[in-house]
């Protein structure tokens, strides 16, 4: 799967961000803060969410407003990078 390849928007990394990734766990929905990389001023808050299936957990996000849902990478991936991540101005 390399559908977030295609994605509008990507994951900021905000305090709303790293706090929904922190503990999320799957069936529960949280916002985060997320950016168009062509248009670093194009900002949204969309819902990020767990995926559980034969192959682990993944993160899932809905790509903007009337975007479709995007698979983000396996969860303790995810979380290490965003918690990493140094934060969004």
């Amino acid at each position: 799967m390399n559908e977030h390849i295609a994605a509008k928007y990507m994951p900021l990394a905000t305090e709303r961000t790293k706090d929904a990734v922190k503990d999320l766990i799957p069936g529960e929905h949280r916002k985060i803060d997320v950016v168009n990389p062509l248009d670093p001023t194009d900002r949204l808050i969309t819902d990020i969410w767990v995926i559980e299936d034969y192959d682990g957990a993944h993160f899932a996000f809905q790509d903007g407003p009337t975007g479709g849902d995007v698979y983000l990478g396996p969860a303790d991936q995810v979380r290490i990078a965003i918690e990493e991540a140094p934060f969004a101005e």
